[in-house]
């Protein structure tokens, strides 16, 4: 009987290390979901920025060969 006993206490354990290893993965992963989130939006900021710069550009060109 002392045996069953052990041998449940292993199991029991080894599913709250399982559950811990599970739920550390997981935040793991969202931490890392998240800093890709932000770099990701900086990047789309970047972009715009130099679509909008280059708007301004293209607009400038068009002015000058205008008054050409």
């Amino acid at each position: 009987m002392k045996i069953n006993i052990t041998v449940t206490k292993l199991i029991y354990i080894l599913i709250f290390i399982c559950t811990l290893s599970t739920i550390y993965s997981s935040y793991k992963y969202y931490v890392n979901y998240k800093k890709e989130q932000k770099v990701q939006k900086e990047l789309d900021i970047i972009k715009r920025s130099f679509e909008i710069d280059n708007i301004h550009l293209i607009n400038e060109e068009k002015k000058k060969s205008l008054n050409i």
